[in-house]
C-alpha cells in the first residue's frame, strides 16, 4: 500500500513486448523491449517525473521522438527515390516523409528519367548501383538533357552509394550529381544532406569509408543489430511487417542467384550488392558483412568456399526474421 504511487519499469525480451497488457495488469507503468537505446531509460525517467500519462512502451518512445523532430523542422519538398530494393526504398520513404516531404519511388534510372520528365521535383536520391540502368548513367542523361534545353535551375541529386571510397565520389561528380549519402542511410544522414542541400554546401557532405564500416561490423558478435532494425523503422509495428516481408523475399530471391548464376558474373555479384544493401540496412550485420566479401572479392570467396558459409549465415538470419515476424 505505501508503494502504490511508486513507477515501475519492466525490462524484456523484443519477443515480449507486444504483450504490454500484462505488464500494465500487472502494476508496471511502463515496458521497454531489449536491446534499448542509452537514452531511453532517461526519457522514461523524464515522462515519470513530468506526471505523463498512459503506459510507456518503446515504440511510444520512438514515435515521441519522431513527432518531435517532425514539428521542429518540417519541409515541404517533392523527393524522388531512385532504388531498386523494396526494403531501402520503404526505409527511405519513411525517414523522408517524417521531415513532412512528399515521395516518389523509381526502380531504376532509366524509370527515374521519364518521371523527372513528366514531374516536378526538389530533390533526388539516386542509388548508383541498378539493374536496367544505373544511376550514374541517369544522371549523365539528366544533365546532358537541362544542357541542351537551357534549364536555369538543374535538379539536385544525391547518390546512393554503399562504397564512400574517393574513386566513387569522384565519379558522382563527374556526372554531375551534386554530393552522396553511404548506405545504410538513417534519419540523421538525410537530414545533413537536405540541409546541406538548402546551403548549397552538397560537395563538404561527410562520408564514411565501406572500410572502416566493415571493420566496426566484424567486431560485432550478433547476427542482427534489433537496435538498428528499431532505429530505421523508428518504432513503426506497421513498417516493420512490410519491411520484415520484402526483407525476406530479397533474401530468397538473391540467395537463389548467387547460388545458380557463375561466381563473378555480373548477376552474381548484382545479387550479392542487393542483398549487402538491405542487410546493412536493417541491421542483418553479418550476412551483410559475408555479401561485402562475396561482391568485392568474388575469385577469393569461390576459392576459400565461403558460399557455405554464406548459406550458414543466411539460414540463422531467416531464423531471426521468422521469429520478429511472429512478434509483429
Amino acid at each position: 500500500r505505501c508503494c502504490q504511487h511508486v513507477s515501475s519499469l519492466a525490462l524484456v525480451p523484443i519477443s515480449l513486448r507486444g504483450d504490454y497488457k500484462t505488464f500494465e495488469d500487472a502494476g508496471f507503468s511502463s515496458l521497454l523491449s531489449k536491446p534499448f537505446k542509452d537514452g531511453d531509460i532517461h526519457k522514461v525517467l523524464k515522462l515519470f517525473r513530468e506526471g505523463g500519462e498512459g503506459f510507456i512502451t518503446s515504440q511510444r518512445l520512438r514515435k515521441d521522438t519522431t513527432i518531435e523532430s517532425e514539428s521542429s523542422g518540417r519541409r515541404d519538398y517533392h523527393v524522388l527515390v531512385v532504388e531498386d530494393d523494396v526494403v531501402n526504398q520503404k526505409v527511405a520513404e519513411k525517414i523522408i516523409t517524417g521531415f513532412g516531404c512528399s515521395v516518389e519511388i523509381a526502380g531504376n534510372g532509366k524509370e527515374a528519367l521519364t518521371m523527372i520528365d513528366s514531374g516536378d521535383f526538389d530533390l533526388v536520391l539516386m542509388d548508383m548501383q541498378m539493374p536496367v540502368m544505373d544511376g550514374l548513367t541517369a544522371t549523365r542523361i539528366l544533365r546532358e538533357h537541362e544542357a541542351n534545353t537551357l534549364v536555369k535551375k538543374p535538379l539536385h541529386v544525391i547518390a546512393l552509394t554503399a562504397n564512400a571510397s574517393k574513386t566513387d565520389k569522384e565519379r558522382c561528380l563527374e556526372v554531375g550529381m551534386n554530393g552522396f549519402l553511404t548506405k545504410p542511410v538513417t534519419s540523421e544522414t538525410v537530414l545533413q544532406a537536405i540541409e546541406a542541400w538548402e546551403r548549397d554546401e552538397m560537395h563538404d557532405m561527410p562520408h564514411e569509408d565501406i572500410k572502416g564500416k566493415v571493420e566496426k561490423e566484424e567486431k560485432m558478435p550478433d547476427l542482427f543489430s534489433l537496435e538498428r532494425f528499431e532505429d530505421i523503422t523508428m518504432g513503426d509495428e506497421e513498417l516493420q511487417k512490410m519491411i520484415l516481408v520484402a526483407y525476406e523475399a530479397t533474401l530468397a530471391e538473391s540467395l537463389e542467384q548467387l547460388r545458380t548464376e557463375p561466381v563473378g558474373s555480373k548477376e552474381w555479384i548484382g545479387a550479392a550488392h542487393k542483398l549487402k544493401g538491405s542487410s546493412w540496412n536493417i541491421g542483418a550485420n553479418a550476412l551483410a558483412e559475408a555479401c561485402a566479401t562475396a561482391e568485392m572479392k568474388p575469385g577469393d570467396f569461390e576459392e576459400n568456399g565461403h558460399m557455405k558459409e554464406l548459406e550458414h549465415i543466411y539460414s540463422k538470419t531467416l531464423e531471426i526474421v521468422h521469429r520478429m515476424r511472429k512478434t509483429h
